[in-house]
């Protein structure tokens, strides 16, 4: 429930970002502190989940995940914290892309190891393969998020509004190479599988067909 509500949270905040124009922003400066330090604040929280998240896919697909009450909860002190950042950088509007972009590439990536676990239509060096390039994606994903996490956290890194917003520009563009090579890797597995069962069956078939003749 927890995460549901935090995802509304950031669909909502997404919105409001993208349905004013960067002049209208600046001219509503207490409006614009309020909004960009939420939308920071629910960056930062996502950023934690997708972390434990990728560690649990990293770790096995039967590992338990437990949210302990609280464990979203977006404190005062937090928020304080968050005004020592330019509240410009705050609002960039990618940063709700990259974070969907990165929950995404992760779903797409356990569900294609998922796919494959235990599925004899995939020869076992053909799960390898594909399990072990999954792998090493999901490994650029996580450092990518550890990118966005640094450079939008203060006291991490000790840099310029413009080295700041440059490095989250570079991240984001490595994120959206990620999330297109996670969508392709899912759409191969899924490929794969599709039709390596669609050839089973017509060979089931054609064999019955003869069978019958015979």
């Amino acid at each position: 429930m927890r995460i549901v509500i935090l995802l509304l949270l950031l669909l909502s905040i997404s919105r409001l970002g993208y349905a004013q124009t960067w002049d209208e922003w600046f001219n509503q400066k207490k409006t614009q502190t309020k909004y960009l330090l939420a939308q920071i604040a629910a960056f930062q929280v996502y950023a934690g989940y997708l972390k434990k998240g990728y560690d649990i896919a990293k770790g096995g697909l039967n590992a338990v995940y437990d949210i302990k009450n609280g464990e979203f909860s977006l404190h005062s002190d937090y928020f304080n914290s968050l005004k020592q950042v330019n509240p410009n950088i705050q609002h960039y509007a990618p940063l709700l892309e990259a974070a969907n972009n990165i929950a995404f590439s992760f779903k797409l990536c356990t569900e294609a190891k998922h796919r494959m676990t235990g599925n004899s239509r995939f020869l076992p060096a053909q799960r390898e393969y594909y399990s072990r390039c999954i792998d090493t994606l999901m490994g650029k994903i996580s450092a990518t998020l550890d990118d966005l996490i640094a450079v939008t956290t203060s006291g991490r890194l000790q840099m310029t509004d413009d080295e700041r917003i440059e490095r989250i520009n570079a991240a984001i563009n490595a994120n959206r190479v990620q999330s297109a090579d996670a969508g392709r890797y899912y759409q191969l597995v899924i490929f794969t599988d599709q039709n390596v069962g669609k050839q089973a069956a017509e060979n089931e078939g054609l064999q019955t067909l003869l069978s019958i003749k015979k």
